[in-house]
């Protein structure tokens, strides 16, 4: 368990790492159209579907979904002795366990999948205005 939590814990350093530099390169290009074109970039910045936000978004939730994580893997882990695996199930000590863990398990889940849909949302996104700039 600690090995699984520790490999979600170093991809989402990757994406932490990813996240800083593309806030960087968003405060660059706003420094610079600042500049350039102040007036595209305040339209750009009052967009509720600007990239900025999107991604700052999905690594919010990110954020929220790798703690989620580590709650239910801790949660297991500190309940070892009461959860048990067996024949592909895993057998509770007591239903007050097994509720608290499949509680933090959905909302893991939850998260997980409100992550992949807003990633989803935004390559969507982004493949639209790839086909509207080609054209």
């Amino acid at each position: 368990m600690s090995r699984t939590v520790r490999q979600v814990q170093q991809a989402f350093d990757v994406d932490a790492a990813y996240a800083r530099n593309l806030t960087q390169s968003y405060a660059r290009f706003q420094e610079d159209m600042m500049h350039a074109d102040p007036q595209y970039l305040q339209a750009w910045l009052s967009s509720p579907d600007n990239e900025e936000t999107a991604n700052q978004n999905i690594f919010a939730i990110e954020k929220e979904w790798v703690r989620s994580v580590q709650d239910l893997y801790g949660y297991a882990a500190q309940q070892h002795q009461k959860i048990r695996l067996r024949n592909g199930t895993l057998i509770f000590a007591s239903a007050e366990i097994k509720n608290k863990f499949e509680d933090l398990e959905n909302a893991s889940t939850g998260l997980q999948q409100k992550m992949q849909t807003a990633r989803a949302a935004l390559l969507d996104k982004q493949h639209q205005a790839m086909a509207r700039n080609s054209n």
